[in-house]
């Protein structure tokens, strides 16, 4: 009743304090990046968020006077971010009422009480990857290794789940409402390995003579006993029906049921002496069935991530059994690998019905004549395997190993007295903690301010109890703190006082001026601390604007992440269609391909044919062109070689489709005309043997060659008689050069040493004129010097020496003079030869070029034409060019043209598909990350201060707030006692 009769504090009794308003958030920023939730280059946070009551609700305000979107104190904010690399909660209580989602986020939950309500949980299991995927893909679209090989890229592990640890005092129970199912409470399954990128099929490439088509996307017409039968029908207009045929036994077993016919050729002999035809006729197409390629395979898929454990510190004995139904700790699921299918071709050669190229050769039968030739077939089998393709095995990862459920620092439940000190060194933040008591503390506080007496004296003791269960010498510094400032309110509470420790009806013992002095004292004191709590409050404030609209921010990203994913499935969808369109429209364009290649092979055989006929006759003129040139022409004999070169001519027969067989006939005319002309004209050939062209030539070769000779005859006599003049000469020059050049090296005199030089210099070229035999410059020479005797300072015997010289050299220059002189005539006769020689080796070449010219002839008679040569090339352009196949061949490439149109648009899905898989997996990655960025502005707004220090500014306001409240408090008493009156209600 005291408590009650009248009112202890100034004014009326205060509201109770809201538990849910002393939260205090704590964040610290990692700077180092790591693949975090499957993001590279993510930055973490740690989280540490204290209070009295936490509620973790999707719909509950926790600051009902503030912002509604406050991020500070509304904690389910926090729910969802995934760049939480720990988050650890200290409170009085901790009510879980939505679906908490902590990826890959480790908890330390330390309270006293702990509920889940309605659908709560919390989960930590790690945001799974998006499919693998390899940027560097080839024009197929197919993923390309670092090497540049086809390779599927392989999925990652799965992160681990992160841990939950759960800190309860020993007689705690997790409230956990009333269900006849289980309901997982704490999910820690490990994250899921990512899904390895799907595999495909390699490069087909075809062997020679093998379709380019693949085998099991083909359409092959086989050849089957119907249609071999009415083969002696269609080469004859219907005269030789099958049945008058003699066929091979076991035939049409082969052609129906033993082997896949791909082409036959079928002979047709008809031996009656009346007709003798043979003939020939062709089904099917000679070129084996297209195989299939080999799968590569999808890349491994992920092993999923280890569990996470879910542990407990303290609680009830029969909390094991509890936390078996609402812990879900399972590993994380395996990465998909998907299986690709081998491919099978439609004809295989380890089939029942391997492919087979049959020759069969069938004999005509009458009643009144059999032939003695039998009918026959053969087979010829495929060379290489045509078998089913290797499929690309799945290749899944393993599942995650399960966390495991643990209790730690427990026997049967309690730890013993003994023990606590040491458990709680081992786990400082276990239960109790500071960290949990504090918020309390100051909601005990208020509640006591407020009037609330029996509100504070129960939360009071119930923390002096948990205090007590430490023992003292285990206690921390903030532990012990707490408890002595928990006793001191207890003891106030027990006492009957106020807050501030007065009694009922006390009375001021200081006058109201010494009251008022005091209360101005204090407010100097404390005016500084509580504008620094109100600034930072003011800090808080002024971030919610923009809070706001980072929030509408990340929503926005959610919203581009989720269409990105779509797209993302999208793309793989377009790029499967394009490839597989792709595959088939490849398919039509090779065979058009191959259409087009065969039109050209008829194309060319028949130019070819043309061009053996062109052979001949190119070789006939050849022979005769030759035959012209080598006979000159008047005489006599050139009729004759006309009439045995020219008449076979006429018999050949260019209707003829054998080329061949006709040049060779007519090879054998020429070599029989060429005979009779020799044979016939023998006698007139050699009659006329003495004029021939053969002895002429000898005889002026002859003749050249003796004027050649008697030239050179007279020319080395001069050279000879010129070299016994000068030979004693030109020694004692060198003698005189050497002696010359030894004493340059020893004078000092540069202008004598100079002139000694020259000197020698002189003698050096005139040597040079002795040793070359150039007799007319020799002479010039000697002149020259002996004019410039006194210049160059010759002495009298050297003078002399170069007279007598120049003397025997003149007499020979004039020797030589009047032999060229007398060979005036050898010279015009050299000429005449040579003028002659000139035009018989022209008339030679004439010879010898219409030899090469009917060789040429005969060559082409023989030699086999090249389907690559100019020639053939120019007539299969002429061909080509006909009505009859330019129309075909133009069809085939306009329908080429429009699937090379239809490829191209094809191409441009496949690249449209990978370049928005590429953006996808881009703007995905991208906006987690700003996602992630977004969350941390929005969560650490106000919240750069320590989890500790910002306990200590609230306290610190808190007591300057009591202690201006105590001053203000004791000036009312004393104007009260002062005046006997109460203080009027406008002071307040």
């Amino acid at each position: 009743m005291a408590e009650t009769a009248a009112p202890l504090l100034i004014g009326q009794k205060g509201e109770l304090p809201k538990k849910e308003r002393y939260t205090t958030v704590s964040i610290t920023q990692g700077y180092t990046e790591r693949v975090f939730n499957g993001v590279a280059g993510m930055t973490t946070r740690k989280i540490r968020i204290c209070g009295v009551k936490l509620i973790w609700d999707e719909y509950e305000n926790t600051n009902p006077t503030g912002n509604p979107d406050e991020v500070t104190t509304k904690l389910f904010n926090y729910s969802g971010s995934n760049d939480i690399e720990s988050l650890e909660m200290y409170a009085d209580e901790i009510i879980i009422r939505s679906p908490l989602v902590f990826p890959q986020t480790d908890l330390w939950i330390c309270t006293r009480k702990l509920a889940f309500e309605g659908n709560g949980s919390i989960t930590t299991t790690p945001i799974p990857h998006p499919p693998a995927y390899t940027t560097k893909r080839d024009n197929n679209g197919r993923p390309l290794n670092e090497q540049g090989q086809i390779e599927a890229k392989n999925g990652l592990n799965g992160a681990r789940g992160g841990h939950i640890m759960v800190c309860l005092p020993e007689s705690a129970n997790i409230a956990v409402p009333a269900s006849p199912t289980p309901v997982p409470r704490f999910i820690t399954v490990g994250g899921k390995g990512q899904d390895a990128e799907r595999g495909g099929y390699k490069d087909y490439v075809p062997k020679e003579n093998q379709r380019k088509i693949t085998g099991d996307k083909q359409s092959v017409a086989l050849v089957d006993s119907r249609a071999v039968e009415a083969i002696p029908g269609e080469v004859s207009d219907g005269r030789w029906p099958a049945n008058e045929w003699r066929w091979p036994g076991g035939w049409k077993e082969i052609f129906d049921k033993s082997h896949s016919v791909m082409h036959v050729k079928v002979d047709l002999y008809d031996d009656r002496a009346v007709m003798l035809t043979h003939k020939e006729h062709e089904k099917g197409e000679r070129v084996w069935p297209g195989g299939v390629p080999d799968a590569f395979p999808s890349g491994t898929g992920g092993d999923g991530g280890v569990g996470g454990d879910v542990r407990m510190f303290g609680g009830t004995a029969n909390e094991e059994s509890l936390m078996a139904w609402i812990k879900t700790n399972l590993g994380g699921e395996p990465g998909g690998s998907p299986d690709i299918a081998a491919r099978c071709p439609t004809i295989a050669t380890d089939s029942n019905k391997p492919p087979a190229f049959v020759r069969l050769q069938l004999v005509y039968s009458t009643p009144l004549w059999e032939s003695a030739r039998n009918p026959s077939i053969s087979t010829e089998t495929c060379s290489f395997p045509i078998v089913k393709g290797a499929g690309g095995t799945s290749r899944p990862g393993k599942a995650g190993t399960p966390g495991v459920w643990k209790s730690i620092a427990k026997r049967n439940g309690v730890v013993p007295p003994e023990q606590r000190g040491e458990v709680l060194k081992r786990f400082p933040n276990g239960w109790p903690n500071h960290l949990a008591i504090e918020p309390a503390l100051q909601y005990a506080r208020d509640a006591y301010l407020n009037g609330y007496r029996d509100a504070a004296r129960e939360i009071l003791t119930c923390y002096r109890d948990v205090i007590e269960w430490v023992p003292e010498d285990a206690r921390s510094a903030a532990l012990v703190g707490q408890a002595t400032e928990i006793a001191a309110l207890l003891t106030q509470l027990k006492d009957n006082l106020d807050y501030y420790g007065n009694p009922p009806g006390w009375l001021p013992r200081l006058s109201l001026m010494s009251n008022l002095q005091l209360f101005l004292e204090d407010q100097k004191n404390a005016v500084s601390l509580l504008y620094f709590a109100y600034k930072l409050e003011k800090s808080w404030a002024q971030v919610q604007n923009h809070a706001q609209l980072l929030k509408s921010t990340r929503q926005a990203l959610s919203a581009a992440i989720a269409l990105a994913k779509t797209n993302y499935s999208e793309g793989l969808a377009l790029l499967e269609s394009s490839r597989k369109e792709l595959a088939t429209v490849q398919g039509q364009a090779q065979e058009i391909g191959r259409r087009i290649k065969a039109l050209d092979e008829t194309i060319t055989k028949q130019a070819v044919d043309k061009a053996k006929e062109q052979a001949i006759l190119n070789g006939i003129c050849g022979i005769a062109s030759g035959l012209c040139k080598v006979i000159p022409v008047g005489q006599p004999f050139l009729g004759a070689a006309g009439d045995a070169v020219f008449k076979p001519l006429a018999n050949i027969d260019l209707s003829n489709t054998n080329a061949a067989e006709e040049a060779f006939k007519f090879a054998g005319g020429i070599g029989e005309g060429i005979t009779t002309f020799v044979t016939n004209n023998r006698d007139d050939v050699l009659a006329a043997s003495d004029t021939s062209f053969t002895k002429k030539l000898e005889r002026i070769e002859g003749n050249f060659n003796s004027t050649e000779e008697e030239i050179s005859k007279i020319n080395g006599q001069i050279e000879t008689e010129f070299d016994s003049k000068v030979g004693d000469y030109k020694a004692n020059l060198e003698k005189e050069i050497a002696t010359l050049e030894e004493e340059a090296k020893t004078i000092t005199d540069e202008a004598k040493k100079k002139q000694k030089k020259a000197k020698a210099l002189s003698f050096k070229e005139e040597l040079a004129l002795y040793k070359n035999r150039k007799l007319d410059e020799a002479v010039v020479r000697l002149r020259q010097q002996i004019a410039d005797a006194d210049t160059n300072a010759l002495t009298k015997a050297e003078r002399d020496a170069k007279d007598r010289l120049l003397t025997q050299v003149a007499a020979l220059q004039g020797k030589k003079d009047d032999l060229a002189k007398n060979s005036t005539a050898l010279k015009q006769k050299q000429a005449d030869q040579q003028k002659f020689l000139g035009e018989a080796m022209t008339h030679a070449a004439r010879i010898g070029q219409g030899v090469s010219t009917m060789a040429a002839g005969l060559t082409k008679l023989v030699v086999p034409v090249d389907r690559n040569s100019p020639e053939v090339q120019a007539i299969k352009n002429k061909i080509a060019e006909s009505a009859q196949y330019k129309a075909e061949f133009q069809g085939l490439m306009d329908s080429l043209d429009k699937l090379v149109t239809q490829k191209a648009q094809l191409m441009e899905g496949v690249e449209r598909a990978q370049h928005t898989l590429s953006e996808s997996c881009a703007t995905i990655s991208k906006s987690l990350l700003q996602s992630a960025a977004i969350g941390r502005q929005m969560q650490t707004m106000g919240n750069a201060l320590d989890l500790e220090v910002k306990l200590y500014a609230r306290a610190l306001r808190q007591r300057s707030e009591e202690r201006l409240r105590k001053s203000l408090y004791h000036v009312v008493k004393s104007y009260e006692y002062h005046t006997l009156s109460r203080v009027p209600q406008d002071f307040f």
